[in-house]
């Protein structure tokens, strides 16, 4: 039992080693890593549209929906690149915070629309 399970393995390892890397860069995983950069990318740009929207002067957390960026549009997994934004936007408030309390000459409070 042991062994044909041990030879059943080492078959579909020497399978799967035969169908990977041959290629070279052509080939489907070529154009999967492809599409998954081009989705990261779309990911960044959304979040990061989503940071400027938040740190405009007249943003309203409660308004949001209405202002979504359309660098979002038809993407997936709004709800997780709104909140990515939101905790860059705190930390970046918050560095901010951190650097003018630091700072003597600090005379206000830098932060973004809440």
């Amino acid at each position: 039992m042991r062994s044909s399970v041990t030879a059943l393995l080492a078959t579909a390892g020497l399978a799967l080693a035969g169908c990977s890397g041959l290629g070279g860069d052509s080939g489907p995983a070529a154009g999967t890593r492809a599409s998954a950069e081009a989705a990261a990318r779309a990911h960044r740009a959304c979040v990061n549209a989503w940071v400027g929207v938040m740190s405009a002067d007249d943003y309203d957390a409660g308004e949001s929906a209405g202002s979504r960026p359309r660098a979002c549009d038809r993407l997936p997994d709004q709800l997780k690149m709104f909140s990515e934004a939101e905790l860059e936007r705190a930390t970046r408030n918050r560095r901010s915070v951190d650097a003018c309390i630091a700072d003597p000459s600090c005379e206000s409070w830098p932060l973004t629309s809440p």
